[in-house]
Order: structure tokens, then sequence, then C-alpha cells
């Protein structure tokens, strides 16, 4: 993915805008924009006015953007045209995204580095072209118009400061069945058809997780995501795609936009757990929402790469992030998820159950699809690290969250047929 480098130093104490990226699906568009430093910035969107279309702007203060990444980044992807940037005065930088669907959007911000992230849906209006990322400087330059009329405002900035056989020895375990129609979900009613299913591995690239003991996150979970990966495919038959399958660095909000992208059904993002208290062990599930107590928090924290007290600040303003997002079906996979991983672990390699929870996972924040994050062991407990050595134990966990997978989809299936 080419985004360009600053190649000029930025007008004292302002910082860089950079080119900006993109992802697309049918009804899909996530926008990313980062900056060389934490800014303040406003979205506004314009109606459209005579000639002049329908459009959302994001100006960003106190930030500069050289001459050479100004130029129109085409997208023509059904619901945005193209995105423009300019400097709209001495150090305001405004990215204008000309719409050519739009029914919501939401703005958030993540750190590490600072980027804004806006998160498109609409109609299609035209055929959807391959998404391409970020700006290459090949774009042939033109003159950026950059609105000047605020027709309206919407506040929802948010900032994030900082039928299938199962193979040999795997176990499914089956939670209770609701008790009457009422109880049913939605998913359930419509019987959920789950043809594709995004398995993410945690961290990777320059980004090595949690470490102890000689092993690094990143490496583990990319073993086991493949292991997951296969039993799906070839066992039950599903198509699963790997945010990454390698390692290599991925943003965290390129992973659900690859999830989103990708047309997936669910999303699981596999991680191992880490704590200073090298007695604590065990494996826990978590959905996305707000976090019910200090040690989610800390959890969370830890996955996010951020402080727990940027996590306390984001929680105040997540509750609008979150209104469309699949709250209570994850909270559902993540319990057969988490089921199958302790019941299914067997004498041999009995696991702490340290339940399902509830946190502000950046991973999961957009996905269109139920989405959870499973931490399968401590990798700082020496039992279980030296647990995480082991392929047996490794190929066991793998089974065990495709158990888990196929049991929440077998549940929802059985519930609609008996609706």
């Amino acid at each position: 993915m080419s985004t360009g480098t600053v190649a000029a130093p930025p007008p004292t104490g302002l910082a860089v805008i950079a080119p900006v990226k993109y992802w697309s699906s049918a009804d899909y568009t996530r926008i990313v924009i980062e900056a060389s430093a934490p800014v303040r910035y406003a979205p506004t969107l314009l109606e459209k006015n005579g000639d002049q279309p329908r459009r959302l702007f994001i100006d960003f203060s106190q930030s500069s953007i050289p001459p050479q990444f100004r130029n129109p980044l085409p997208i023509g992807d059904g619901l945005l045209k193209q995105a423009r940037s300019g400097q709209f005065s001495s150090d305001t930088v405004r990215v204008v995204l000309d719409i050519d669907s739009l029914s919501d959007y939401k703005v958030f911000s993540l750190q590490d580095p600072f980027r804004v992230v806006i998160d498109v849906h609409g109609t299609r209006q035209a055929p959807v072209r391959v998404a391409q990322q970020g700006s290459d400087g090949n774009v042939p330059a033109a003159p950026v118009a950059i609105a000047k009329t605020v027709v309206a405002h919407r506040q929802t900035a948010v900032v994030l400061s900082d039928q299938k056989k199962r193979p040999v020895g795997l176990t499914t375990v089956s939670l209770r069945k609701p008790s009457g129609k009422g109880e049913l979900t939605l998913a359930q009613q419509l019987g959920l058809g789950v043809r594709k299913i995004v398995i993410d591995p945690g961290h990777g690239g320059k980004d090595p997780g949690a470490m102890a003991f000689g092993l690094k996150e990143k490496d583990i979970v990319l073993n086991i995501a493949k292991k997951v990966a296969k039993i799906l495919k070839t066992t039950h038959r599903y198509e699963v795609a790997l945010t990454r399958s390698k390692d290599v660095y991925l943003p965290l909000e390129e992973r659900t936009a690859i999830a989103n992208t990708q047309s997936g059904d669910l999303f699981i993002s596999v991680h191992v757990n880490a704590h200073p208290d090298k007695t604590i062990g065990g494996i826990e599930t978590y959905f996305l929402n707000l976090a019910t107590n200090a040690e989610a928090m800390r959890v969370a924290a830890l996955e996010n790469a951020t402080s727990t007290h940027s996590i306390s600040e984001l929680e105040d303003i997540l509750t609008d992030l979150m209104k469309n997002t699949k709250i209570d079906e994850s909270s559902r996979l993540a319990r057969f998820v988490q089921t199958n991983l302790v019941n299914g672990m067997g004498k041999k390699y009995k696991a702490r159950d340290l339940g399902v929870k509830q946190a502000p996972f950046y991973v999961l924040i957009g996905a269109e699809m139920p989405a959870v994050l499973a931490e399968i062991s401590f990798i700082t407990n020496p039992k279980e690290a030296e647990l995480l050595r082991e392929d047996r134990y490794l190929n066991r966990i793998a089974e065990q969250i495709a158990a888990g997978i196929v049991a929440y989809v077998e549940h929802n299936q059985t519930a609609a047929l008996h609706y």
C-alpha cells in the first residue's frame, strides 16, 4: 500500500495531514486520514446546492498539508465520488468527500498514530471498483474546490482518546435454547445464513503484541488463526478470510474494514493475554461494549495500545458509535466461543474460565457483523506459556474456536426452524 511520505517540514507548530486511505464495499466505505500529531477536527455535511454536489467535509485545525498530498483521490465506489484535500486557511486543512449516496456516517479518532476514521453507509449508485488505499502522488493534479458555506453540522464526531461433519476430536458445546418465541433474536428468526467468516490474528509486523518467555503473541495467534481457517474451510465448507496470512502490520481500523469489505458474516479476532501477575491464567472472550470492571478496561487498553484513562474517556461517547453494531449477536457468539474453548479443552488442558466480558476494543469498532475477541491463554503464565509452545495445544484451541463458531450458527438455524 502506497500512502506517500512527508517530503518537506511543516510550518512550525502545525501537524501534517497525510493522504487519504479508503476501503470500499457495496454499501460501506471507510476513510482514514492520518495526522502527525493529535489535532481538533470537525465534520460538516453539506446538502446539494445547485451544481454543487452533496458532500461531507472535515476540518483539521492547527494543520498543514504538503502540496504533493493535495491531489484529488478518485473513489467512484457508488457511495463516494472522490476525496479532495486542501489548505483551507493558514492553519486549517479541509478534506472534502463528494457524495454519490449517503444514508449515515460516523466519525471517530484513534491514537498512535493519530488518525480520523469516517465510516460512510449508503445505497450503491454505481458498480463498485476494487478498493484503492491512499494516494501514490500520480493522480493528475487539479485545483481543490473547498466549500466555504456551512449548511448543516452533524454531531457525530467521536474522539477515542487515546449441517456439516465435525472433525475427530472436535467438541461442540451447545448453550440453552430459548424457552419461548419472544426470546428469539432477529438473526435467529431469519435463520442467520453464515457464508463467510473473517478470522483476525492480532498484532503482526512491527507490533509483536504481548511477549514473555521468548514467545511473541503475533506468531502464536497467526498460527492458531490459520488452523481455525483450515478447519472451517475443509470440514465445514465455509468461506474464510484472514485479515493477515503472514507477519505484517495492520492498523486496528484496517482489520474491521477488511471484514466489512469482504462481506464477512462473522468476525473473530484471536489474541493471547498478558498480566503483571504471572499466576493469572485462563481463557476469556470479549464483545464490544462499555467495560464493566477495571480488569476489562486493562485488557482493552493492552490490546488498543493506549491507556486505561483513555478507555475511561471513551466510554462517555461510545454509545453513539455502537448504535448499529450487533451487540446482542456478538455477545451470543462470544458465549458459544467461550463455552467451547473452556469445556472442550479436556482434562489435560483444563482451562480456567474467566468468562464472557465486554470492553471497548478498537479492533471491533465499526464491524457490521457479530464480532468477538478471544484471549486464548496468558503468555505471562509459565504453565500456559509452555502449552503455547505445543502444536497439539494450539490445534485444540483452534478446534474449539471453530466448534464455538459452528455451534453458534447451528443454534440460530435450529431456533429459526422451530420458531
